[in-house]
């Protein structure tokens, strides 16, 4: 659905965000988060995750298209005692 030239950016959480460390492992790359909001007011909050393993399972959700670029990478960031662990995958459609 990208248009020539095109760009695309998917983020995703990673193994080592404090989400994931404080989720219920349900099978492989998967995940149950279920908690209270500790910060400003008492908010439930409940996710189901999907959280690849390696940036190669991560890159595996991406059909191999020779007329696609496809670059996987991360970034952290941390605040509120929260450890923002991530992978971010750009892709870049060709002429």
């Amino acid at each position: 659905c990208l248009k020539p030239n095109g760009k695309m950016i998917v983020s995703t959480l990673a193994m080592k965000n404090t989400f994931v460390k404080n989720s219920k492992k349900l099978s492989f790359e998967r995940y149950h988060f279920k908690k209270y909001e500790k910060y400003k007011r008492k908010l439930s909050l409940e996710y189901k995750l999907y959280i690849p393993s390696s940036k190669k399972s991560f890159a595996n959700l991406f059909p191999k298209n020779n007329n696609i670029d496809l670059e996987i990478g991360s970034w952290d960031n941390e605040y509120c005692e929260v450890e923002g662990k991530h992978l971010v995958a750009l892709l870049k459609k060709n002429k």
